[in-house]
């Protein structure tokens, strides 16, 4: 595995993101079409781009996963704040040409870490079904107040 950068990036607070951070949401939106089927022929779709500024929008803080030059993971995150027990994953995206190379566990790592730093106790997230393996192998547990798609998920520091 080529060595992995976390790095933090600013969160837009428009639909206009800051001339440094568009690289990293730009090739966000292309992690985030590979996983979700879109054909991406060199630069990324903007198909998405509405909806992932958008979960920016719920978080305070965001991570880009790098290898090389190359995006390969994007998160957001609600670190809670000062006096706030309370931590929210919003979203965890890992390209699928780099699944298994611990990406995800990294990047997990690091929010986690950084939740953990900002005061926070507990971290919340809604995890689809085919990803609740994946965060209860990383200290996870799953709610039984979960609806139909969605399993709400809590991690204890």
């Amino acid at each position: 595995m080529r060595a992995l950068e976390i790095r933090p990036i600013v969160v837009p607070r428009s639909l206009l993101p800051s001339s440094g951070d568009f690289h990293f949401i730009r090739e966000g939106l292309r992690v985030y079409d590979a996983i979700h089927g879109v054909p991406r022929p060199g630069l990324p779709s903007l198909r998405h781009a509405n909806e992932i500024l958008r979960h920016f929008r719920h978080g305070n803080a965001a991570v880009a996963g790098i290898m090389g030059q190359r995006v390969v993971g994007l998160a957001n995150y609600y670190t809670g704040g000062r006096g706030q027990s309370e931590a929210w994953l919003h979203g965890l995206a890992v390209d699928p040409d780099v699944r298994r190379q611990h990406v995800g566990t990294h990047m997990l790592g690091f929010i986690l870490d950084h939740m953990k730093s900002s005061g926070a106790s507990i971290c919340k997230l809604e995890s689809l079904p085919e990803a609740v393996g994946f965060y209860e192998a990383n200290g996870f547990r799953e709610h039984d107040e979960t609806d139909d798609v969605n399993r709400l998920m809590t991690y204890s520091f």
